[in-house]
């Protein structure tokens, strides 16, 4: 390694620290090597080694732009970020312990933190908190690229105040604990972002309905097109893009005893993001519904109406304005459904078209003509006929 740092002469450098071999007698060589020559770092990546190479820096990193630190700790006045707030522009953290005067998280174009605590004064490791999180992304109004993830603390006395507004942000992932959704979808908004994931798991006493969702639904007004997951026997939903300048992909999942109850939550997810997406105008964009796998017949179900069926009469509602009294539809340009298991729905789907397209005006709304069965390995079904023809019974 000597030779080849000496060859590059005044070169930046480019440190991957992640398989290192402390029992190679070699190791301890290499580490003073790569720290006496920290001020070519350009871009650097280190794992629970970390330390080893932070105690033997003396000279201030000031060509760092761009830091990696996973399974770590960054002990107090580290020197790596002494002298380098002026080039470091990408900053990402995983599962690492911060002092808690840590203040290298200033003017950063990309920002990634996961599963981070904080050292305090008294040795108690505890996750970062939100209002720490909130300084960051005020300190950092430049930002193109945001994730977020893990746990945080959040405020005893549940105050949500403003979101932070990042008018650069193109990049938003956001994967928040059980129970810290809204917390986290009430730090920012970034209503130009154009790369939008949220990943999270439900909970009975939460309400999304008060929850802010003004970024993830200008991103779904601003796709080409969509894809509902509506939740079957695993009780996951999901609104998916496919195409176009905007990605957005929200997944709802969880594993609670009773599966009905979770399809509840998973639907009531799906029908807040569309009556956000929807409040001031219908989304304007082709849409499949497409549902998850469902085999148990209505004797069986362990609640009067399963999320899924909830969300076909959701569909069929229309939505009413509260002063002039005027009707528009709910997703006008819904045109297809996909199906795994069509053995237990076509009664319901055949209410469900039939309804829609009698109730609607085909002028404003699309008439849903395509009911495709998936077959793993070949092109889909088209069973609309078949469903169409279906007697419409759905006691079985």
């Amino acid at each position: 390694m000597k030779k080849w740092i000496e060859k590059s002469k005044a070169a930046p450098l480019s440190i991957h620290a992640t398989t290192c071999r402390t029992g190679d007698p070699l190791y301890e060589e290499c580490v003073a090597l790569v720290a006496e020559n920290v001020h070519r770092w350009r871009f650097a990546e280190f794992n629970d080694r970390f330390p080893d190479f932070i105690k033997r820096i003396n000279k201030p990193p000031r060509l760092l732009e761009a830091l990696t630190v996973w399974n770590s700790e960054i002990p107090a006045n580290c020197g790596l970020f002494q002298g380098c707030s002026s080039k470091l522009r990408e900053l990402k953290l995983r599962s690492v312990a911060l002092p808690s005067d840590f203040t290298a998280l200033v003017a950063l174009n990309v920002l990634r933190l996961r599963s981070v605590t904080e050292v305090h004064a008294n040795g108690d490791r505890l996750p970062m908190t939100a209002g720490k999180v909130r300084q960051a992304l005020e300190a950092c109004p430049n930002l193109v690229d945001l994730f977020i993830g893990g746990p945080f603390t959040l405020p005893k006395d549940g105050v949500t105040p403003k979101p932070v507004v990042l008018k650069r942000l193109k990049k938003l992932s956001l994967w928040p604990e059980r129970g810290q959704t809204g917390a986290l979808l009430s730090l920012v908004e970034a209503e130009n972002c154009s790369n939008l994931i949220l990943r999270f798991r439900g909970r009975l006493d939460e309400n999304p309905q008060e929850w802010n969702w003004s970024t993830y639904a200008q991103g779904l007004r601003r796709a080409v097109a969509l894809r509902i997951h509506v939740p079957g026997i695993y009780p996951m939903a999901r609104i998916e893009s496919n195409g176009g300048p905007c990605s957005v992909d929200i997944m709802c999942s969880d594993e609670l005893r009773d599966p009905c109850i979770a399809q509840q939550i998973a639907c009531s997810i799906i029908e807040t993001l569309l009556v956000a997406a929807e409040k001031d105008s219908p989304l304007g964009t082709p849409i499949q519904l497409r549902f998850g796998e469902v085999d148990v017949p209505r004797k069986y179900w362990s609640l009067p109406d399963p999320g899924w069926l909830r969300l076909l009469r959701f569909l069929i509602e229309p939505i009413v304005d509260p002063s002039s009294g005027a009707k528009r539809w709910r997703l006008p340009h819904l045109n297809s459904i996909l199906v795994l298991n069509s053995r237990w729905l076509k009664g319901y789907l055949k209410q469900f078209v039939t309804a829609r397209n009698a109730a609607f005006d085909g002028q404003t709304v699309n008439h849903i003509t395509q009911i495709l069965q998936e077959n793993w390995g070949k092109p889909p079904t088209n069973i609309f006929s078949e469903v169409m023809d279906h007697d419409g019974k759905t006691t079985e």
